[in-house]
């Protein structure tokens, strides 16, 4: 849209708008582009942030989270993303090898195979889960802040990966939604390193603010302790994308999760 057009549309608005008229007529087309992107950003960021204000759970029931393991083929993991959506509270793109292009793709393909975009979360990169309007972003030690990314793509759902409980205080203190703490039990995408154990994520529970999601060699059978030590859900790979069944793997972790819920939100 050139400045001459833009301009003449303004005028017809009536005199009381004939100065910012002028203004952005002076600007000329480039930077009128980039408030015209500006103000898109903060509508759409103002959209989410409604979306946002409406609890993504009334029921109490723990979250699970699947994140991927950046080794499957696309089509099993967007044939799998779309058996388990209904089970899962998000489901991490965490595809170490995929530039934002990529991504974008994946993300995209995802959504057109029936996953919600607001159960997906993009590891690594808020640009893309802005741009998909996907549910959140999960940072590591390497990305950008949360302040950064609260102010620059507003709306977005923000997990901190973390490995210590002090880290977990510090991530909550710092604007994350919640973190991701880990890894709990041994398991094998960390070969030789013992977990970390349930004392210690009590105490990531206790010091954060925000909701700890355990994560790290987690079965079915595991739900009741990590709840009973204060998570607020869990974050499962192998589990899921290892299973026989994926879907069936989802479906007993998400009973074993709603199991514990359910008896800690009975009325007594």
């Amino acid at each position: 849209m050139s400045g001459v057009v833009w301009l003449s549309s303004r005028e017809a608005e009536g005199d009381s708008q004939e100065s910012d008229s002028r203004e952005q007529h002076l600007k000329g087309p480039d930077l009128q582009e980039r408030d015209l992107r500006k103000k898109d950003s903060q509508e759409r960021g103002e959209t989410r942030l409604e979306a946002e204000a409406t609890p993504r759970s009334t029921s109490g029931l723990a979250e699970l989270h699947v994140v991927s393991d950046g080794k499957q083929p696309w089509d099993r993991l967007i044939r799998i993303a779309a058996e388990i959506a209904g089970d899962v509270t998000a489901i991490h793109l965490r595809e170490p090898q995929a530039g934002a292009a990529m991504l974008c793709e994946l993300a995209g393909l995802m959504i057109a195979a029936g996953v919600p975009a607001a159960k997906i979360i993009v590891n690594g990169r808020a640009d893309v889960a802005w741009a998909m309007q996907a549910g959140g972003v999960q940072l590591g030690h390497r990305s950008i802040s949360a302040v950064q990314v609260r102010e620059r793509f507003p709306g977005l759902r923000i997990g901190r990966s973390v490995h210590r409980p002090e880290e977990a205080a510090e991530a909550a203190a710092l604007g994350a939604d919640y973190v991701l703490y880990g890894h709990v039990y041994a398991t094998q995408s960390k070969p030789g390193q013992p977990g970390r154990g349930l004392r210690e994520l009590c105490e990531a529970a206790q010091r954060a603010s925000v909701p700890v999601i355990a994560i790290g060699g987690i079965a079915p059978e595991h739900a009741a302790e990590l709840l009973d030590a204060g998570a607020a859900g869990i974050a499962v790979m192998s589990g899921i994308w290892g299973a026989a069944d994926p879907a069936a793997a989802a479906a007993d972790y998400r009973a074993a999760l709603d199991e514990v819920s359910a008896g800690r939100w009975m009325p007594a």
